[in-house]
């Protein structure tokens, strides 16, 4: 982005913001459905664009692997479910959603 190269810039903190509120939600939406994981990992990525000479957010993809505990009952269609549920939760994404398109592709289940 033509900076330095030093540390985080702001587009990689916004995209670490949303990573985290999505995250947060999406654990707490699983925890109030007493669905159980192994582990929760959450990669997010961001778009940006160069729009009449100034940088701007086009959009941000969140892309959730969920490792089930073993015997877990749970289906893979609940959770996508949850998973885009959350997404629309999410108080940061809420925040951005007339200005960055925010969604969840490629859910991927464990287990």
């Amino acid at each position: 982005m033509e900076g330095p190269g030093v540390g985080s810039n702001p587009e990689e903190l916004l995209i670490s913001a949303a990573n985290n509120c999505y995250m947060i939600t999406l654990g707490a939406m699983l925890g109030n459905r007493k669905i159980e994981l192994e582990k929760l990992k959450v990669n997010s990525e961001g778009t940006v664009i160069r729009e009449e000479g100034r940088l701007k957010f086009k959009q941000i993809i969140h892309k959730p692997v969920m490792y089930l505990k073993n015997g877990s009952e749970v289906t893979q269609k609940k959770l996508l479910e949850v998973a885009v549920r959350a997404e629309k939760a999410c108080f940061i994404s809420q925040t951005l959603r007339n200005n960055v398109e925010v969604s969840v592709e490629r859910v991927e289940i464990v287990g």
